[in-house]
């Protein structure tokens, strides 16, 4: 896994780009890619409200409300911000 590929997952997750979103994870970025702190592509939608990409992840990965950064933050904290 790249860094670069992590780094674009994040992005297209933050700006609701499903389907850059969806790019990524076709070329073989994982879902679960955590960047340096680790927080998750799920951390980053739910952190500024994509939904729509919300709904995908969870879609695909239904544990992905368990994920915990660093800080032991799952994207619900990034949620309440």
């Amino acid at each position: 896994m790249s860094l670069l590929g992590t780094e674009t997952l994040h992005a297209a997750a933050s700006r609701g780009n499903l389907r850059g979103f969806k790019q990524c994870i076709d070329t073989g970025t994982p879902i679960e890619a955590a960047a340096q702190y680790g927080e998750t592509a799920m951390h980053c939608a739910l952190g500024r409200g994509r939904l729509n990409v919300a709904s995908f992840i969870l879609s695909q990965c239904p544990r992905a409300l368990g994920w915990r950064d660093m800080n032991a933050k799952t994207p619900l904290h990034y949620a309440a911000r």
